[in-house]
């Protein structure tokens, strides 16, 4: 279980910034050694003030290994509406903790892209529930 704390700001008025949450919930099986990444499925809530107060989440979370990018590709129904979510995180060597926990998106309806996304994971305050919520296979 992931949580993502953010900013977003509308295509037409990047002067008025709303804050923006995601929790997601995945599930990784132990990838095959020297394989080029893995993909798996991702359910959720979303929340983006000014849009929707809650969102359900659905989409793929894929790790690239020769980009070394964790790719979000989500689908946000609310409001009997749907927009899509399309993002990534890259493993920055030169500054690895604020390269893999910051995610720029793009927040889309229809085939418009409508906003600009940054989220954050934000190590001290949600690595614990992370590591808490992480299971082990027998």
């Amino acid at each position: 279980t992931e949580i993502l704390r953010g900013n977003y700001f509308l295509a037409d008025d990047a002067d008025a910034v709303q804050p923006c949450e995601l929790r997601t919930h995945w599930q990784v099986r132990r990838p095959v050694a020297g394989g080029q990444g893995w993909s798996v499925p991702v359910q959720g809530v979303a929340t983006f003030d000014g849009l929707f107060a809650t969102a359900d989440v659905e989409g793929t979370l894929t790790w690239k290994r020769s980009t070394r990018r964790l790719v979000y590709d989500l689908t946000l129904c609310a409001r009997g509406a749907r927009w899509r979510l399309h993002g990534a995180r890259r493993a920055d060597w030169l500054r690895p903790v604020h390269g893999f926990t910051t995610m720029w998106a793009q927040l889309f309806e229809d085939e418009a892209a409508i906003a600009t996304v940054r989220m954050h994971f934000d190590v001290r305050r949600d690595l614990m529930a992370l590591v808490q919520s992480v299971a082990f296979e027998r």
